[in-house]
């Protein structure tokens, strides 16, 4: 998951919540910068979802919306949304689709 290559990152951690479920040590570098906070969209978006998918609570998850990186904090509301954490109004309100 350490790849350079962008592309194998983007895949791998798809895979992620499958073999790591509630690992703390994968979902720091999840959280780390080469993944949420990395400058791929496909990396950025599946990162978000992956820490979704990896049994987080919601409260832990809007923690990590406190980051001034508004790419990782709109993959994340997006991801929570889209896995159905939140609703939209919530969405919304933190800023999905520009406050839609």
């Amino acid at each position: 998951m350490q790849d350079e290559d962008v592309e194998l990152r983007a895949v791998a951690v798809k895979l992620a919540p499958k073999y790591f479920q509630n690992n703390p040590v994968m979902i720091e570098h999840l959280k780390g910068a080469g993944y949420l906070g990395s400058h791929d969209w496909y990396v950025r978006r599946n990162s978000a979802a992956a820490l979704v998918g990896m049994g987080l609570e919601k409260e832990a998850l809007l923690k990590e919306l406190a980051t001034d990186d508004k790419y990782a904090r709109e993959a994340l509301i997006y991801a929570m949304f889209d896995a159905g954490i939140m609703t939209y109004d919530e969405y919304v309100k933190l800023g999905g689709e520009e406050n839609a």
